[in-house]
């Protein structure tokens, strides 16, 4: 499925509307009517486990294309992050995984 590991986040943890629409593309491999693979996209985007995120800084869209930009990700890969994060954070006292800082035993120049 588009939205499990080996779907649309396999490889990275947000999507915008044309990886989905890619995605789907490479579905239906007999092809389809845009119009359908469009009212796909959205049914995904607007699927309960999507979760809107926001555009990408770097990018300057033009007004109307907003909606292509947005990038969402899911809850199991939000959950998924929380449960690291309060993991490190649980753990950041204990001594563990404590690393020197590396930049002051670089060498100088270059």
């Amino acid at each position: 499925m588009l939205l499990g590991p080996d779907g649309l986040t396999e490889r990275t943890a947000v999507f915008d509307r044309r990886d989905v629409l890619r995605a789907w593309c490479g579905q239906l491999p007999g092809g389809a009517p845009v119009q359908d693979v469009e009212r796909l996209t959205d049914r995904l985007l607007g699927d309960p486990q999507v979760v809107p995120l926001d555009l990408p800084a770097d990018v300057a869209v033009r007004a109307g294309a907003a909606r292509s930009f947005a990038r969402h990700t899911t809850t199991d890969l939000l959950a998924l992050e929380r449960g690291v994060l309060a993991t490190a954070l649980a753990s950041q006292h204990t001594g563990r995984a404590v690393v020197d800082n590396v930049a002051d035993h670089m060498p100088s120049g270059g």
